[in-house]
């Protein structure tokens, strides 16, 4: 082929985020089938192969492949699903309003706007006549905000690429590491009484004392740790539930604790840590009982900034903004952290805002969906093109760049 120019179609573009927007995709309880049928449909339009893999009922993930010649596998991953609106909008959460530049909506940032700038970005690349030399897989997964069952699925399926990007509300950063998170359960039992008569009792709450100074201690000792993008681990107590009427002495305490971990520390290690930490304490006071469980675990991660992946994203967003974007890290976690497990070194990338992401009124800025699409189109050529593609992106608007 000649070349390939990038040109999204900025009302096409709006129209698919919108629609999105319009299928309430929140979860929990998790309710992605819609909006993955508005997508599986757009993209199917495109004659690129695409299949709706059911995790759980009405759950599916979305699958599309786009197969080229010989050459590597680029992972393209988002998901479907948002947190639930609460409440303080002044716009209606699902309405995908356009006003004053920017796109109104649960999910118009976190993820939908991403999902949609990938999909324009293929539109424009198929209907310019572009032929991978290699494969593209888009797969936008159910249950990010939860569980990551979606992208946990992918894992058992054995999904393979040789490098990855996950759409994100980075602000057009490309994010290169983010914090892991472990949620921890400990259950301190005790032995229930009438309060009138709480000698007779063991207290669970006053059981849960000491854990809770160890876990401060514990905090203390990680401040004192910093990686440089990241600053520190930490751990934290976030939910306490106990007792089940006000004149009980409770027989049970269970302290939720949140563990954020920096690249280096290896999730096993910092389960263990609290399992030590609450035997510890357990060894200090007799007839002490706890359970420590771990319902959640993702990993932190960090991919090598060389990495082609990396540094051809640099590129494609410098020529777009005029600037070398440089490399950063996000604090939250993301399904990035899950694709480095499985050997696919992925970087975070995407527009809109994540201050704005769980808040009310979250909104996304138009001009920044069509500036992620031609930066998605212009990395798919970099990574899968020719040298005719990519004479063709240094003649025109991306001028190419050395970093």
């Amino acid at each position: 082929m000649a070349g390939v120019p990038i040109l999204i179609d900025r009302e096409d573009l709006v129209a698919l985020v919108q629609a999105l927007i319009w299928e309430r995709s929140v979860n929990p309880p998790g309710a992605e089938g819609g909006a993955a049928r508005v997508l599986a449909g757009y993209l199917q339009a495109l004659g690129i192969e695409v299949c709706l893999h059911e995790v759980e009922a009405d759950r599916p993930n979305v699958i599309a492949t786009w197969r080229g010649g010989p050459g590597p596998t680029l992972l393209l991953n988002g998901h479907l699903d948002v947190v639930p609106p609460a409440t303080g909008w002044t716009r209606e959460p699902f309405g995908g309003e356009v006003l004053d530049g920017s796109i109104y909506g649960r999910g118009a940032a976190d993820t939908k706007g991403g999902l949609a700038a990938i999909a324009a970005a293929l539109r424009s690349l198929k209907r310019q006549g572009f032929s991978p030399h290699g494969t593209i897989v888009f797969t936008a997964v159910v249950d990010e905000e939860v569980g990551q069952i979606g992208t946990r699925e992918l894992q058992t399926q054995g999904l393979k690429a040789d490098f990855g990007l996950v759409a994100e509300p980075t602000g057009l950063l490309p994010m290169v590491a983010h914090k892991g998170r472990i949620i921890a359960e400990i259950r301190v039992g005790g032995r229930a009484a009438h309060a009138s008569l709480w000698e007779q009792g063991d207290n669970a709450i006053n059981r849960s004392l000491p854990v809770l100074g160890a876990i401060n201690r514990l905090q203390d000792r990680l401040q004192l740790q910093k990686h440089p993008m990241l600053g520190s681990p930490s751990v934290s107590v976030t939910m306490i539930h106990a007792g089940s009427a006000p004149n009980s002495i409770p027989e049970e305490c269970v302290l939720t604790v949140d563990r954020r971990l920096v690249p280096g520390e290896r999730v096993e290690v910092a389960k263990d840590e609290l399992n030590r930490l609450v035997a510890h304490v357990g060894a200090g006071f007799p007839g002490f009982e706890a359970e420590v469980t771990f319902p959640y675990v993702a990993p932190a991660m960090e991919v090598d900034v060389r990495m082609p992946v990396v540094a051809e994203l640099r590129r494609a967003v410098a020529a777009q903004t005029g600037r070398d974007p440089g490399v950063h890290g996000m604090l939250a976690t993301c399904d990035a952290g899950l694709l480095s497990e499985m050997g696919i070194p992925s970087v975070i990338f995407g527009p809109g805002d994540l201050e704005l992401a769980h808040k009310p009124d979250e909104h996304v800025k138009v001009d920044e969906l069509v500036q992620a699409a031609e930066i998605f189109a212009a990395l798919i050529v970099r990574l899968l093109g020719n040298r005719d593609s990519l004479d063709v992106l240094q003649d025109g608007p991306f001028t190419r760049q050395k970093l």
